[in-house]
């Protein structure tokens, strides 16, 4: 049958085909999610390291200002 008419033996369930078939579905839905989670957890660590250099670029604003008042004279 695969010879002869291997398009009609990939749509009849129980087939090698057919198992093939699905095996290939479902290994290309198991690498998108892969993918799509491997995107989500590089978005989320970028988030946390904006957020991270942001607060410290606050941080560091902050003791700059408080440098300056500490170093202005007093009148």
């Amino acid at each position: 049958g695969d010879v002869l008419i291997p398009r009609v033996m990939a749509t009849i369930p129980g087939t090698e085909l057919n198992r093939t078939l699905q095996e290939q579905g479902l290994q290309g839905e198991i690498n998108t999610q892969g993918q799509q989670q491997a995107a989500q957890e590089a978005a989320k660590a970028a988030g946390a390291l904006g957020t991270r250099k942001a607060d410290i670029e606050q941080e560091q604003a902050d003791t700059a200002k408080e440098k300056v008042e500490q170093d202005k004279p007093e009148k």
